[in-house]
C-alpha cells in the first residue's frame, strides 16, 4: 500500500463513526482512496483536533490534512512536473459544495511524497469524557461523512458541480468571516445562477424532445438552406426581457418559470418572493455604490442579520427550484455528549 499526504490551507471538519471503513475509494482522483482520519495514528501528523462525540456514536473533529492511499498498481497522484492532477482541486471544491461546509479549504500548502506503508488500521473506539459541550449546529450538519466523499467524486466525474452551489457557499463563508456585503452579493448571484440553470436546462429539454409540448410555442426557424433550429420565442423573450418590477432578476422567479414550469415563486411563496425583491434591490445598491441608501425602505441591513436573511432567502429559492442550498452559519448550538480537550 502507498500513501500520499497533502496539507490543506485550513481545517476540514469531519463527523464519522468509529466503526467506519478505513478508507473510501475516490475514482475522480486517479482511482486512489481517502483514508479515514480515525484509521490514522492520532499521535502522528494527522492528529485529530476539537474532538467531540454525539449520542448516535459519531465523533466530530477537525484535521488539516488528507491522506490518499492506493495499491501498488494505482496511477501516480503527482504528475511528472510535480503538479497535482487537475481533478484534485476540482474534487476539493466538489466536497465543499456537496457537504455544504463553507470553510472547507480548496488549496494545498504542502505535500509529502508517495511512500509504501502499512500504517492504516481499523478505527478504535473513542473513549468518552466526563464533561459536556456545545458546537454550532451548522458545523455539525456540514461535517464530512464517507457519503460526501463518494458524492463529490461522482460530481467531478459527471461534471455536475453547479455554479450556484459554489456561490451559495461563498455567501455562507462570507458571513463566517463577517464580510456581510459580500454575503448579500453572493446570495443574489446564487439565486440568478440557479434559476437560469434550471430554466435553461428545462428549455433545452423541451425544444429537443421529439413531440412539441402543447403548453409551449416551439417553432422551427430556417437559418439557411441546410440548417434549421427549434426555438420557443415566447420563453426567449421572457428570459431576456424584464417583467414584474422591470427586473430580469424577478422575471427568473415569476414570469419565466410560470411559462416554462407552470409554477411561480410569486404565486407559491409570496413572502419568499418579497424577500427576493429586497435581496435584489440591496444587491444592486451595493454593486453600484458600495453601500445602501438609508432613506430607501425595503432594503436589507448590511450586517449579520441582513446577511443571514439574504442567505436564508437564497436557500429557500434554491430549494423551490429543487436544488441544494447550504447550511446557515447562525448562532444555533447543539449539545455534545462528550468533549475531549485534544
Amino acid at each position: 500500500m502507498h500513501t500520499f499526504e497533502i496539507v490543506l490551507a485550513g481545517e476540514i471538519c469531519w463527523r464519522l463513526s468509529p466503526t467506519t471503513a478505513v478508507s473510501s475509494p475516490i475514482p475522480a482522483v486517479g482511482g486512489w482512496s481517502i483514508a479515514s482520519p480515525l484509521a490514522i495514528d492520532r499521535d502522528g501528523p494527522l492528529a485529530l483536533r476539537h474532538l467531540m462525540s454525539f449520542a448516535d456514536g459519531t465523533v466530530l473533529f477537525t484535521t488539516t490534512r488528507l491522506v490518499f492511499v492506493a495499491d501498488d498498481d494505482a496511477q501516480n497522484l503527482v504528475q511528472d512536473d510535480g503538479k497535482f492532477p487537475r481533478t484534485l482541486p476540482q474534487y476539493l471544491n466538489a466536497l465543499r459544495v456537496v457537504s455544504g461546509q463553507p470553510g472547507l479549504p480548496r488549496s494545498i500548502t504542502a505535500l509529502t511524497g508517495i511512500v509504501k506503508t502499512n500504517q492504516l488500521k481499523p478505527p478504535t473506539e473513542i473513549p468518552p469524557a466526563n464533561t459536556k459541550g456545545f458546537v454550532r449546529r451548522y458545523i455539525a450538519d456540514s461535517a464530512l461523512t464517507l457519503d460526501h466523499l463518494d458524492d463529490a467524486s461522482d460530481a467531478v466525474i459527471n461534471d455536475v458541480v453547479p455554479v450556484h452551489g459554489e456561490l451559495i457557499n461563498d455567501a455562507a463563508e462570507s458571513i463566517i468571516r463577517s464580510n456581510f456585503r459580500s454575503a448579500i452579493i453572493f446570495s443574489a448571484a446564487a439565486v440568478e445562477a440557479c434559476a437560469g440553470n434550471v430554466l435553461d436546462r428545462e428549455y433545452d429539454r423541451l425544444v429537443g424532445q421529439l413531440l412539441p409540448s402543447t403548453d409551449h410555442r416551439r417553432i422551427t426557424i430556417q437559418v439557411n438552406q441546410q440548417e434549421s433550429v427549434d426555438k420557443d420565442p415566447i420563453y426567449l423573450a421572457l428570459r431576456n426581457g424584464t417583467g414584474d418590477g422591470g427586473s430580469r432578476f424577478l422575471t427568473l422567479l415569476h414570469e419565466s418559470p410560470l411559462y416554462l414550469l407552470r409554477r411561480s415563486l410569486k404565486v407559491d411563496e409570496p413572502e419568499t418572493y418579497r424577500q427576493a425583491h429586497s435581496l435584489y434591490r440591496t444587491r444592486n445598491s451595493l454593486a453600484h455604490t458600495g453601500t445602501t441608501d438609508a432613506e430607501k425602505s425595503g432594503l436589507l441591513d448590511v450586517n449579520y442579520k441582513g446577511a443571514i436573511m439574504a442567505l436564508t432567502t437564497a436557500n429557500s429559492i434554491l430549494n423551490w427550484f429543487g436544488e441544494k442550498g447550504t447550511c446557515v452559519p447562525n448562532d444555533d448550538m447543539v449539545e455534545v455528549d462528550a468533549y475531549l480537550n485534544t
